[in-house]
């Protein structure tokens, strides 16, 4: 009889189990965006969105945010003995279900090495293997040469302690940067080369920048960068040369770089009226598609592009949102490629686009949200067992379980 019972209670047990991992709602999605001096996080869940501020920092000029492996990085500018010091602040994200916060680990990172030191931090970038990416802005030397530079950090020990290494990119005005597995790209002008406002892109591993390439594919401007996993590294730019010879003209349009060989795919595709200010590369299903925020024409706008089977971009399959008030929007793709988190810095909201439908909820912050990255937090994935694999299971635990009185029964005893 004590075997039916357990049994029976074994059964009730899987049957509770599964029946709430079936019908658990779906996992959280989550973003960390700054304004100057705030931080705030940002969950999509069950049909609705809420913001939380989770940091305020007096006196700061945060910037770039990024997140890896349940860290959080941003970019900030302090004072430090009356002078601007370019840091980087690392955290991690504790309880986002119940209470979400950031525990800051030590002391913001000074940028600087061997009096290389990062100018005006703006955009960042985490690499596959966790290396950290700050792009710093343009700057004149003693000399009146134009500079710009990066900052790469890494550490080997949760972050108790960093490595620094300020890199010099002479000539350069850069625009964005992007991870690219093990590494980033960046997007950028070259001041020294013809047509100063062309688009160009360079590579960098760690401290190591390869040489700069110009895409030469009439597209001017650039403004946004995003590495595909598709093997190709897409530029939005603002402005294009619609006609040769004559510069380049208000017309946005995306550029193609083939990632491995850094050679243009043809001219930018032309966006038309439309002038990105950011891009994000995701997918669904087999099918790629680009993300791009910016002004068209006066209206702010989202654009979905799908990408053909080749990479390049089918000009005739834009879907569009519009977007709460901006002049400039910052976008970052969650971990699934089911949504699209853009920022509204002029509106102090944040948007999130179903990328599936193009439909978009925002949420407000107390704050001018600019620069933002998606996470998911570590160890938040549900597996949502199909039906019937849960039927199976219990038919099997049943039968394993019946045999097992059934041979217990036949039992004889002397």
């Amino acid at each position: 009889m004590h075997h039916i019972r357990n049994l029976t209670a074994l059964i009730f047990v899987l049957v509770v189990v599964f029946s709430t991992a079936a019908f658990a709602e779906p996992t959280a999605q989550w973003a960390v965006t700054s304004s100057f001096d705030k931080l705030f996080l940002v969950k999509h869940a069950s049909g609705s969105m809420t913001s939380y501020q989770v940091a305020e920092f007096s006196g700061s000029m945060m910037t770039g945010v990024g997140t890896y492996n349940g860290y959080v990085f941003v970019a900030d500018t302090i004072s430090v003995s009356g002078k601007s010091s370019a840091v980087l602040r690392v955290g991690k994200i504790t309880d986002p279900v119940l209470n979400p916060t950031i525990e800051w680990i030590g002391a913001p990172i000074t940028l600087a090495q061997d009096g290389e030191i990062l100018k005006q931090p703006t955009s960042l970038a985490v690499s596959a293997n966790g290396g950290v990416y700050v792009m710093g802005g343009r700057y004149v030397d003693n000399y009146n040469q134009t500079h710009s530079n990066y900052a790469y950090i890494t550490s080997s020990n949760g972050w108790q302690s960093a490595q620094v290494s300020v890199v010099n990119l002479p000539s350069t005005s850069l625009a964005d940067v992007a991870p690219s597995g093990n590494g980033a790209v960046f997007a950028h002008r070259n001041l020294r080369e013809g047509f100063v406002d062309q688009t160009w892109v360079t590579t960098a591993i760690g401290a190591s920048s390869g040489f700069g390439k110009n895409l030469e594919d009439t597209g001017y401007l650039p403004a946004g960068i995003v590495a595909g996993t598709n093997g190709y590294t897409y530029v939005a730019n603002r402005s294009t040369e619609d006609q040769p010879g004559a510069g380049p003209d208000d017309i946005g349009s995306i550029s193609v770089m083939d990632s491995a060989t850094q050679t243009r795919m043809g001219p930018a595709f032309q966006l038309d009226d439309f002038r990105p200010t950011d891009i994000a590369y995701f997918s669904s299903g087999e099918v790629n598609y680009l993300g791009l925020v910016g002004d068209d024409g006066g209206l702010i706008q989202a654009i979905r592009v799908t990408l053909g089977e080749d990479g390049m971009p089918l000009m005739d399959s834009l879907m569009y949102q519009q977007l709460d008030a901006s002049t400039k929007h910052q976008c970052a793709i969650s971990e699934d490629g089911k949504f699209l988190w853009v920022t509204n810095t002029q509106s102090n909201t944040v948007t999130a686009l179903d990328t599936s439908s193009w439909t978009a909820q925002t949420v407000g912050v107390s704050g001018a949200a600019e620069f933002i990255s998606a996470f998911m937090p570590v160890g938040s994935i549900v597996i949502v067992p199909e039906p019937a694999s849960v039927l199976a299971l219990l038919t099997g635990v049943i039968s394993l379980a019946s045999l097992k009185i059934g041979r217990r029964s036949n039992r004889k005893y002397s």
